[in-house]
């Protein structure tokens, strides 16, 4: 009885660890990664409903992340050295199939791309050549499809940037429609700080608490 037993919680625990040690299919979200700035109350990581106000059948949601230089989780792109990685995925849940995506952009931005990495669960229709990005400001970074059907999804969709995130809009199209799914990230005015400076930065902070120990001894 007891080695039946024995065995049993044997079977289980080696599900569990076969399920913790199993891929997690999160995305472009939950991945623990996601920029920071230490203003905004969460990480650069969300997920923005849209519906056309001409065409209700053109809706869905965009999935959006951005992430801090040399910490980019996913395979298929090389972000800019340095530089932020700003990356959406669209779905569609309308019967309109979406043609185009695209993320307006004022400030300069580069690299654009895609990429899949089914590891992470990163997949869907691929965008057609070329992707372009606009000359900012008033300009934008845009992805063409085949069509993305009901129930579909684009591939990652993503360009490098230098500058921080701010709240911006973008706009789904579908041949004849479109919706604008806001809020999403752009880069905004301001530059990430270079490595040198929050080298800087963490070295005075150590100083001040060092100072601080010594003068309470």
């Amino acid at each position: 009885m007891m080695t039946t037993r024995k065995v049993a919680m044997g079977v289980v625990g080696f599900a569990v660890a076969a399920v913790l040690a199993a891929p997690a299919f999160a995305g472009l979200l939950g991945t623990g990664l996601s920029y920071n700035d230490g203003v905004r109350p969460t990480p650069w990581e969300g997920t923005t409903t849209f519906v056309s106000d001409e065409d209700p059948t053109l809706s869905g949601y965009v999935e959006w992340a951005v992430f801090e230089p040399g910490v980019f989780p996913f395979t298929g792109y090389e972000p800019t050295e340095g530089k932020l990685a700003y990356v959406y995925q669209i779905f569609s849940t309308g019967t309109a199939a979406i043609s185009n995506y695209s993320v307006t952009i004022e400030n300069p931005a580069d690299n654009i791309g895609k990429f899949i990495d089914e590891l992470h669960g990163v997949t869907g229709d691929q965008p057609l050549d070329p992707m372009n990005l606009y000359p900012a400001p008033g300009g934008g970074a845009s992805w063409d499809f085949d069509g993305i059907v009901q129930d579909g999804s684009s591939c990652g969709l993503v360009f490098s940037s230098e500058r921080k995130p701010v709240e911006f809009d973008s706009i789904v199209v579908n041949h004849g429609a479109y919706a604008v799914a806001e809020p999403i990230p752009s880069p905004g005015p301001n530059n990430i700080p270079e490595p040198g400076t929050l080298w800087l930065l963490g070295s005075g902070l150590g100083l001040m608490m060092a100072r601080r120990w010594f003068w309470r001894r």
